[in-house]
């Protein structure tokens, strides 16, 4: 797919120049469909899901044969065909979890199996792979995913509704302070101060979609968005994703540099390479997990007296160990031996499976379900632009920085932004 420019030039250096326009075309590709998602966001809420999901699929149908038809004559395909996939892609998995609002205790396990089968979905790269070293072309491949998206075109046109999957109403007891005595037990006496009362009629009116869509229409659509876009609860979320999105995605973009430092021959390279995939693959059961782990922290604190506490505190402790989970893969990295690879492979998936269910659930569990694409859409934007910075990591090592500093200092990034949670 990308030609070597170097002519007479050893197998190394041509080697590195392709590993670095592959970085290229998944740094843009990875930030670009940011910004398609926030669009898409403003489209899934005035049009609704179907539609969303419509277009969605038509992206990827693109992206997926711009790919197949990418060639050494015409490589500039991979950078549209990629970004395509990724916007399509996310944007249908945006539509997804508008499932988890018809399971009110139990939606964040319902995100969390939608992220694992996205990790999964590395799996059908693995069976591309696969397929080419076994004699079926590549161009054959995309065309044939291409073509599985009718089975999303059909689940979009009969099973998703036209505007959108509200969240399940429910009785609220809202911010009741009940005063205790010295003995730890209930006097029978609530009291409900200014603050209480200002959160409760926020959640009520939070919790009431079919009102929201009415309040918000027109003109009052995009102020009521601004509102929860300016929270510090949003800001803060969203820096923290985007910190652990960046370091990420800089480790997988520099994967292949990581690895032919580690080992002397390319049959290793390609034997970790495919141990890395299929332990990507089993992130379909490992972000499930993650979302039974914040529904128990949800249950923990259901019955506290303070809304806040119910709301933010369940979260706490899932974000926390995000960036744990971060920081423990990032610090196997700075170990320069291939058999520490295995523990960094069952890391990745661990960070890769609390970052995005977390970044998901969180949206979806605090803000109203009638601004969940905008503000996911507006979240991925965000992190997307955030993303750019890893071209400049890159490009630094290009010329000659050392990825083990880059490792070292990523780690300490990701242990200042452990403070949000």
């Amino acid at each position: 797919m990308v030609q070597n420019d170097t002519e007479g030039a050893n197998k190394s250096s041509g080697c590195l120049e392709q590993d670095s326009k592959l970085a290229s075309i998944f740094t843009v590709a990875s930030s670009l469909y940011g910004l398609c998602s926030v669009l898409l966001g403003q489209v899934s809420f005035k049009f609704g899901a179907r539609v969303t999901r419509l277009i969605a699929v038509s992206f990827y149908v693109c992206g997926a044969l711009m790919l197949a038809f990418t060639t050494k004559e015409l490589p500039w395909l991979a950078y549209p065909g990629l970004t395509f996939i990724g916007f399509g892609g996310i944007t249908i998995i945006i539509t997804c979890i508008q499932v988890a609002n018809l399971f009110p205790l139990g939606g964040s396990v319902v995100i969390g199996f939608l992220n694992g089968g996205f990790d999964t979905s590395s799996g059908i790269q693995l069976m591309v792979k696969f397929g080419y070293e076994n004699g079926i072309s590549r161009r054959t491949s995309y065309v044939i995913i291409a073509c599985c998206q009718v089975f999303t075109l059909i689940s979009s046109l009969f099973f998703y509704p036209k505007d959108f999957i509200r969240k399940q109403q429910q009785d609220h007891v809202i911010a009741s302070e009940v005063k205790l005595d010295n003995t730890g037990s209930e006097t029978g006496k609530v009291q409900q101060t200014e603050t209480d009362k200002k959160l409760e009629q926020q959640t009520r009116k939070n919790t009431n979609t079919d009102i929201e869509l009415k309040e918000h229409e027109g003109s009052g659509t995009f102020r009521g968005l601004l509102r929860h876009v300016l929270t510090l609860t949003f800001i803060l979320h969203v820096l923290w994703a985007s910190c652990l999105q960046l370091r990420f995605y800089f480790v997988l973009g520099s994967i292949n540099t990581s690895l032919q430092k580690m080992v002397s021959s390319q049959s290793e390279v390609s034997h970790y390479t495919n141990v890395m995939l299929y332990t990507m693959m089993t992130g379909i059961f490992v972000s499930p997990i993650v979302g039974f782990f914040y529904s128990w922290q949800t249950k923990i604190f259901a019955n506290s007296v303070s809304s806040v506490r119910r709301q933010v505190m369940p979260s706490v402790l899932p974000l926390a160990a995000t960036t744990v989970s971060s920081v423990i893969m990032s610090s196997l990295l700075l170990v320069n031996d291939p058999r520490v690879l295995y523990a960094f492979f069952v890391f990745l998936v661990l960070q890769r499976s609390f970052l995005f269910t977390m970044y998901t659930a969180y949206i979806a569990a605090i803000f109203p379900s009638c601004y969940l694409g905008s503000l996911l859409g507006i979240a991925i934007f965000t992190s997307g632009v955030i993303s750019f910075f890893q071209y400049a990591l890159f490009a630094w090592l290009e010329t000659g920085g050392l990825l083990q500093n880059l490792n070292s200092q990523g780690m300490d990034f990701l242990k200042a932004s452990g403070r949000i949670p």
